[in-house]
């Protein structure tokens, strides 16, 4: 299947879903302004991969990497989150990934989230588990 992009480009301050549900790249996307310059802006890409099967988290890696190629014009700096709290195989999978990739995994879900999302996020990782 190929991958096109939006005509639309993020903004700061702005929502953008697709209206193609055929296929995401990304479930999300947010335009971050950085805490050292406010005129630099940064572009984070967010793809969810709860139960993270290994096949699940290199297709997820794939996606943000073909992603993060489309916008590399546009936004030079550009962050990935793949949130995997299944995952805890070896980190093979992300060999040959060119941007900088924050990995939320089971053991640092408090570090991001309140307990009340982390409790559903653990609720859908057992009913989901590969």
């Amino acid at each position: 299947a190929g991958v096109s992009r939006t005509d639309t480009p993020p903004q700061l301050r702005k929502f953008f879903h697709s209206q193609n549900s055929s296929r995401f790249w990304v479930d999300r996307v947010a335009v971050a302004r950085h805490q050292q310059s406010q005129d630099a802006l940064c572009l984070v890409l967010y793809q969810d991969k709860i139960s993270a099967c290994r096949k699940e988290v290199r297709e997820g890696l794939y996606t943000l990497q073909k992603a993060a190629e489309s916008f590399g014009s546009e936004f030079p700096d550009i962050l990935c989150v793949i949130q995997a709290p299944g995952y805890d195989g070896g980190h093979d999978v992300f060999k040959g990934f060119c941007y900088p990739l924050l990995t939320v995994t089971a053991q640092s879900l408090t570090t991001f989230y309140r307990s009340s999302f982390v409790q559903a996020v653990l609720f859908q990782l057992r009913r989901h588990s590969c």
